[in-house]
């Protein structure tokens, strides 16, 4: 069955605009901007990865946002982060854009995850979950057979795709956070870890 993921609950006021500006440091978007496809955007969470080691995998989990590819033709362009207007009556989401290579090891992981699905009965969920403390992150499938395809498992290179069974990414957590726990023993502090932000997000303006 096909891949599928819930609508965003408003409208992506200000998106183009934001590409356009953004072509000025991603020069992969100059001159294509009437050949651009979004795909998805996908829902995405936070996990605090004690609760998630323990084998709760739903409990613990902050909405982060949307994330979707960016596309030409056939070539992975550009991530985008899309965060729903605020509370404070902005009425526009605010937007951040990455450029080609992450973009390349996402669109990895959605083919890995399509290829997945094809093989598992009942439909799914495409998701997004992070776990910053660990510099771990993952392309989350839900449903009857709930999987995880990492795009990071650390602050080194990106690995290839590879589809991990709940229970496998259960384990994966857990040694992770067993060795974030040993480092810090060792000496080092929450200040040594690499970040995990998304880049800069770009608040739009009120005025069209």
């Amino acid at each position: 069955m096909p891949l599928t993921t819930e609508p965003v609950p408003f409208a992506l006021d200000g998106l183009t605009e934001t590409i356009r500006r953004a072509s000025s440091q991603l020069p992969e978007l100059r001159g294509i901007a009437g050949d651009l496809r979004l795909v998805g955007p996908f829902r995405c969470f936070v996990g605090d990865p004690a609760v998630f080691a323990a084998g709760a995998t739903r409990r613990g989990l902050q909405e982060a946002g949307w994330r979707g590819l960016l596309t030409g033709g056939d070539n992975p362009l550009a991530l985008v982060e899309i965060h729903p207007p605020s509370r404070r009556g902005d009425d526009r989401p605010a937007y951040g854009l990455r450029g080609r290579e992450p973009a390349q090891a996402f669109a990895a992981v959605l083919e890995a995850a399509q290829a997945y699905d094809e093989r598992t009965p009942g439909p799914s969920e495409v998701r997004f979950l992070s776990f910053p403390s660990l510099f771990l992150t993952a392309l989350w499938v839900t449903g009857r057979r709930a999987a995880y395809i990492p795009t990071r498992l650390d602050a080194g290179p990106r690995p290839d795709p590879q589809v991990y069974t709940r229970k496998a990414f259960v384990g994966l957590v857990a040694r992770r956070l067993s060795k974030m726990a040993g480092r810090r023993l060792a000496g080092f502090d929450a200040g040594d870890e690499p970040s995990n932000a998304v880049g800069a997000l770009i608040r739009q303006p009120q005025t069209a």
